[in-house]
């Protein structure tokens, strides 16, 4: 994106499009790897999208939920072979829940593709954009554990603070 910065500048008017996962906001068994390379993107892309918006320069993270393609079949191979984790109940129990949905993923891959291109040609874009209903499920429930836990630690949490203002 840096060597990108100048160019998209001097535009006066550019979109940034990158493509995330669900997993960038939520932990998955049997995802770390993948769950912590899609939170430093989300970190990648919210902060210069902060910046760059007074130039005109529009960023989204697009996430799009499960789709109908063979990386799933392929992560429950992954997981299925690996003897690192064979004690691991939730991390064996995961694809099997994946593969288990009616129909399998609800996702249209040439139906997220199209919203892309409806995604570009907004005046003003989301910084974030889940594809698919599980997507944004997924997050939501997500979300919300992360808000309540700390809420439950309330006495914990402000007892950090200064006694005193400066």
């Amino acid at each position: 994106m840096g060597a990108a910065l100048p160019h998209l500048r001097a535009a006066k008017a550019a979109r940034v499009l990158q493509t995330g996962s669900p997993a960038g906001q939520i932990g998955a068994p049997g995802m770390s790897a993948h769950a912590a390379g899609e939170h430093a993107l989300e970190g990648l892309s919210a902060s210069p999208a902060a910046e760059l918006t007074p130039p005109g320069i529009r960023t989204t993270t697009v996430e799009p939920g499960a789709a109908r393609t063979d990386f799933r079949a392929n992560w429950a191979s992954r997981l299925s072979s690996s003897a690192a984790l064979t004690d691991c109940l939730p991390v064996h129990e995961a694809p099997a829940r994946s593969a288990g949905a009616v129909g399998g993923p609800a996702g249209d891959p040439a139906r997220m593709a199209q919203a892309l291109v409806v995604l570009a040609d907004m005046p003003s874009p989301p910084l974030r954009l889940p594809l698919g209903g599980d997507a944004l499920t997924g997050i939501g429930n997500a979300r919300s554990g992360q808000l309540e836990e700390p809420r439950r630690f309330v006495t914990l949490r402000i007892s950090t603070d200064h006694t005193k203002a400066i």
